[in-house]
Order: C-alpha cells, then structure tokens, then sequence
C-alpha cells in the first residue's frame, strides 16, 4: 500500500514537469514522454474502416528506434500510420478479430516500433475501443518499456497479494467459510482481481491469446459481475432485507438489470449501458451506506468507506477522464480503477473483520448464557432428586415403624379373643376390637400410599416430545438447506421429560450446526432390556480418537470452529445423571449417529 501511495504521490508531483516536456513535444532518455499535449484532432484518410476516431501526433523521439505507447491494453480497431516524406506507411492495422500473435510487438499493451528517424515523427492513430476511454499514448525507449514493465509488474503484484491476501486470512484467522458476507466478499475480491489483470493486458496474453472476441466483451462482463458482487454485499452487511426494504428492493432491480446487460453485451457491444448502469449503482451505494450509518448498522462505517474509496478513484476519475480529459496527465487512466479496487478491498475486509467479531461475541455470551441454564436446571434436577430420595427414606422409615406396630396390635387382638369368652368383659372387647381396627385400617391406608408415591418417576409420551423438537429446529434446518426427518414412536417411557429433552435438543442443534449438506434423522427402536433414542446426520462424522476427546469440556474438533465444545459435554452429564447409555457411531466423511438407551 505505501508503495503505491508513493507513486501515485510522485506522479502527482511530476505532473507540471511532464506537461513542460510534453509542451515542447522533445522526448527524453531520461521519462518517456506524455503526447496528450502533442496530438490533435484529425480527419480520417482515404481507405482508413470506418468509425474510428483519429488524432495527429506530431514529436520528436529520443532515439531512432522509438517506440508508440497506445495506453490500452485492446481494442476493436487500431490503425497507426507514419509520414515518410510525402507518404504514410501503415505501421499497425489490428481489428477485433486480430490475435495476440497479430500484435506489432508482443506485448500485454499495445506498443508499436516506429520506423526509424533521427528527426521527428508525424503520426496518424485510429482506434475504436470500448465506450469513450481516452486515448493516452506515449513516447519511449526499449529501455524505458522495460523499466516501465518491472515497475507495472511490481505494483501489479503487490495490488494482486494485498487483496487476495484478505480473503485466506478472514478463513484461517476466524472460521468465517460459514459466513454468508464473507462467501460475497471473497467472489468480489476475485472478480476485481481478474478485472484488473484484464484492464491490464494479462487476459489476451496469458489467459485467451486466441479469442480477441471474449477479451473485448470480457471487461464489461467483469464490471457487472462485480456490481452484482457489491450489491449481494450491500444487502447481506447491511441487513437490508428488514431494515432498509426500499434500497433493498432497488439493489435487486439493479443487480437483476446488470445480469440482462451481461447477456446482452455477449451478443451485442452494451460499453455504455454498463456505464449508465455501474454508475447509477454508484449512487446508490452511497445512499445505502449512509443509510446503514445513520442507523447505526454494524460495520457500515467501514462499508461507506470502502463505497467512497471504489466511487472517487474507479467511477469519479475514470469518469472524468473518459467525458472530459485526465485531472492527471502523469497517470494513465485504466490506473484509477485500481486504488479504488484496493481500497474497497482493504475496507470492506473490515467491515467483515467486524460484523464477524460482533456476531462471535453474541454467539459466546449465548453459549454462555446457555451454560449456566443448563447448569442451574442440572442443579435444580439434583436437588429435586435429594428431596425425592430424603422423602423416600421418610416413607420407608414410615412404613417400617407402621410395619412395627402392626405386630403388638395382633397380640392385643389375641388377648381380645379371650375376653370374649367371659361375658362380662363383652362389650370391653367389643370397644377395644373396635379401635384395633380402626388403627389398623389407617395403617394399611398409610403403606398403601407409600407404595404408590414409590411407583417411580413420571411417563413420557415419546411422540409429543418428538413433535415439540420437530417444530422448534425445522425452521433451521430450512434456513441451512438440510432436510430434518422426524418419525415419532407411539410408546411411553419413564424419567424426566425435561432433562430427556434436552439432552435431544442438544444433538439437534450440534447435528444442524456441523451438517453441510443432506439429513439429520431422529427416530426410535425397541432394543432388549429397553428403548434406542437414534439421531443420525451426513456432516463430516467423527474419528474414533476423537470421541473419547469430545466428551470432555471445553474441547472441539477443529479448532477455531464454531461454538466452545461443551454440546456433547452436557449430553454426557444428563445422560449419565438419569442413567441413560450413550454410544456414537460415526465413519468421517459419512456422518454421524447418536444412539441414546432408555432402560425398559
């Protein structure tokens, strides 16, 4: 990045010089020279194809064996004569169809070798290119061409490693490959990339050197593709979909009209409808990222940043060059395009940068939040079953002494029978029998109740638990694209409906996070000795070693993923607290299955 400012502030700085030499028209050995202030305005000669637009250079070179800088990398017609005496000899004549082998000199720029002289040189140049870009031809050396090229070459690849650099260290750094800006944002950056190599002439001499037809509709294609990008950005950061519907609503016409574009400029030249198009998008983008300030959208400082970048340099100044003339003589103007394209990578990987650091930050204080739940409900069930267990040694201890004094009432009762064989002690006997049976009568109502309250824990109705987790995890299985099968069996088990719930819900939610693609099934079998709860996904599965590992809290399979490892944790403890069996069974690459065993 400091190398490029330092040599767009150079240039900057060299302009009044180089308009001073190209005044005079008198190249040097030491700069090439800038023929802006040296052509003008011609008519078309006789026999020259129609449509082109022609200037007259006049100049004297620096050496004999000079060579003509066009400053474009194609176009659709070229034609470039030379005045030898009272004659003009054809020096280039390429049209759309010619290859990169057609060239006057193989180069990702046109360059054409002028004849030699040691005076000056009167020139003729026509061209048809694409829309109204500018003609910025230049004057120089072999010499010059090749400093020219380490220096372009350089710049080039540090552009190209600054932003291609982003989109590997957002994955690596933060486990973004999840995230649905960051997939734009990496298409945008790539797509800018391939424009640049195109402006700059690496397309027909390395990428299609034998199909001059796609390399002369390709810029237009990458332009819109890159309007398509930057608008599917826009909506996603800036959440526009419910915060802003109108601008919303107006992105996707404009994205839409950029894809009808694209297909016509493959039938038929659309340069100025792109134009129209991009800069219509220009506006727009701005009025949605003050928008996204204005109402406080996360990262959409960094977004209008990255907007005003792309629109000063990319849309202001190649506009102004193209209607009007170059601010920046000293700069060619297919350079512009590429401090904007840096810049809005640089800013707009900080908007992702952030919006990733907020949501990370959301995401732990909710796993937080759901851990100390699950920490408060395990202690609240361990606590319940305390009391359950101290009520059961009360009604045992109950029962025991009821048992107890059970046993001297039968002998009351056996005494009983001899009063009644005297028959004045009869209506004693009959008060006493009496009150025996009434005791004992509450004291079998007293065992009955303890048996029942020791019948065990309450029934679960294995269907209804199903449908409840159905309808609270379809619809994000929806939103990711999987496909949840649920078969819910029509049996009924015993334990803590609760604690069984989430237990499941737990493998649901870690089933949807860590499937790309395919089903997650929850079902049911009858095993021996009790019930099989089985949850099964296609996600990448699990390695043996790894198993053991994930029990464990705190721990995950790779690291920098999502969540803190302690989904399977909890499962682990619930189940082990309501002596439940848990087994996996997973091949990676194939999947997963969680099979949980209710005793009968």
């Amino acid at each position: 990045m400091f190398f490029l400012l330092r040599a767009m502030l150079a240039y900057l700085l060299l302009t009044p010089a180089l308009q001073a030499q190209a005044t005079a028209c008198q190249a040097t050995n030491a700069t090439p020279l800038i023929l802006e202030y040296c052509m003008q305005a011609a008519t078309a000669p006789a026999g020259s194809p129609p449509g082109l637009i022609w200037h007259r250079i006049r100049a004297t070179p620096a050496a004999p064996n000079a060579l003509l800088d066009i400053g474009l990398p194609d176009a659709y017609a070229l034609v470039v004569l030379q005045r030898q005496g009272n004659d003009w000899h054809t020096l280039a004549k390429l049209d759309e169809h010619s290859r990169y082998r057609d060239r006057p000199l193989r180069h990702r720029k046109l360059i054409v070798p002028l004849a030699a002289t040691d005076g000056p040189v009167e020139l003729l140049v026509g061209f048809r290119t694409h829309g109204t870009t500018p003609l910025a031809p230049r004057l120089l050396t072999r010499e010059q061409l090749i400093d020219d090229d380490t220096r372009a070459d350089l710049a080039n690849g540090i552009i190209f490693g600054i932003m291609l650099v982003q989109v590997p260290l957002l994955a690596v750094g933060l486990g973004t490959h999840q995230n649905n800006s960051y997939r734009i944002y990496a298409g945008l950056v790539l797509t800018s990339v391939l424009f640049i190599a195109q402006t700059e002439g690496y397309g027909l001499q390395f990428l299609w050197p034998d199909s001059p037809a796609w390399n002369m509709a390709i810029p237009e294609i990458l332009a819109l593709l890159m309007m398509g990008w930057h608008g599917a950005f826009a909506i996603s950061l800036l959440q526009m979909r419910w915060r802003m519907p109108r601008l919303y609503r107006l992105n996707r016409v404009l994205i839409a009209a950029a894809a009808l574009c694209a297909m016509v400029h493959l039938m038929y030249p659309a340069t100025l409808w792109t134009l129209a198009l991009t800069s219509a998008y220009g506006v727009l983008a701005v009025a949605s990222a003050g928008e996204g300030v204005r109402q406080n959208v996360p990262a959409a400082r960094f977004y209008l940043l990255g907007v005003l970048s792309l629109c000063s340099c990319s849309l202001v100044m190649t506009g102004l060059s193209m209607l009007w003339s170059n601010p920046f003589p000293g700069v060619p103007v297919l350079t512009f395009p590429k401090f904007g394209y840096l810049g809005e990578t640089f800013f707009f990987g900080a908007a992702v940068l952030n919006q990733l650091r907020l949501q990370n930050e959301e995401r732990a204080a909710l796993r937080l939040q759901r851990l100390a739940e699950n920490e408060q409900l395990l202690h609240a069930e361990q606590t319940r079953f305390a009391a359950m267990a101290e009520a059961e040694r009360h009604k045992l201890r109950l029962a025991s002494t009821s048992h107890d004094i059970a046993q001297p009432l039968a002998s009351i009762r056996y005494a009983i029978a001899a009063l009644h064989q005297r028959q004045d002690s009869m209506p004693i006997a009959a008060h006493i029998d009496n009150t025996l049976n009434y005791a004992q009568t509450l004291l079998n109502d007293m065992m009955t109740q303890c048996r029942r309250e020791a019948s065990g824990p309450e029934l679960i109705e294995l269907d209804e638990l199903f449908a409840r987790l159905e309808q609270e995890f379809s619809a994000a299985a929806r939103h990711k694209g999987l496909r949840l099968r649920v078969h819910p069996p029509s049996w009924q088990v015993s334990g803590s409906a609760l604690l069984l719930y989430r237990i499941l819900s737990n493998l649901l939610a870690n089933a949807i996070r860590y499937t790309p693609q395919g089903t997650v099934l929850l079902g049911a079998r009858r095993r021996d000795g009790g019930i099989e709860l089985q949850l099964w996904d296609t996600g990448p599965g699990i390695a043996p070693a790894m198993q053991r590992t994930l029990m464990a809290p705190w721990r995950q399979g790779e690291p920098g993923g999502q969540g803190f490892g302690l989904g399977l944790f909890i499962v682990r403890s619930l189940c082990e607290q309501c002596g439940y069996e848990l087994v996996i069974h997973s091949t990676p690459g194939r999947g997963t299955g969680f099979c949980i065993r209710l005793p009968a």
